[in-house]
């Protein structure tokens, strides 16, 4: 079974970047025991979700559908930034958020007007997506490294003068 490292690929190139514009050695693999490529790494994660939640054209997506399960629950995928009702789904007879089912653990959509995680009908959602670096666009790729390698510059090396 072939094993695809793209991903390991870009995130590897997007933190070297980071480590060049503040004067570090680039690193050959994602070694997370080392304190200062891990750094690096969560300052990039950071900057895309920053980025993300701004919400484009790539990662939203508007009237998207969540129904409920067999158990009437409404589960929320763990990469969604934000979720607002779409506007022609607003309910007078619910008021609904994201919230975690103390139950189990697990992110799921709850009305505080029944005060139920119950649900008869599906939901319609504007949805801010969250992805991974690797599958978003190259310039959007490029501006959070950016990004990422400005903060590096600013709480690694205590230089604002290198940003």
């Amino acid at each position: 079974m072939a094993v695809d490292t793209t991903q390991d690929l870009t995130e590897l190139n997007a933190v070297n970047s980071v480590l060049a514009a503040i004067g570090q050695s680039p690193v050959t693999t994602l070694d997370f025991e080392n304190p200062e490529t891990s750094f690096v790494y969560n300052l990039i994660q950071e900057c895309s979700r920053d980025v993300q939640d701004e919400g484009w054209v790539f990662n939203r997506e508007d009237r998207y559908p969540l129904k409920p399960n067999s158990a009437k629950q409404i589960y929320i995928p763990a990469n969604v930034l934000r979720m607002d009702v779409s506007e022609n789904d607003i309910f007078r007879t619910s008021d609904v958020v994201k919230r975690t089912d103390p139950t189990d653990g697990v992110s799921k959509l709850y009305d505080k007007l029944t005060h139920s995680w119950k649900f008869r009908s599906g939901v319609y959602f504007d949805i801010v997506w969250l992805f991974p670096l690797t599958d978003l666009p190259s310039v959007f790729q490029r501006y959070i490294t950016s990004r990422a390698a400005v903060r590096a510059a600013i709480q690694m090396v205590d230089n604002p003068q290198l940003s």
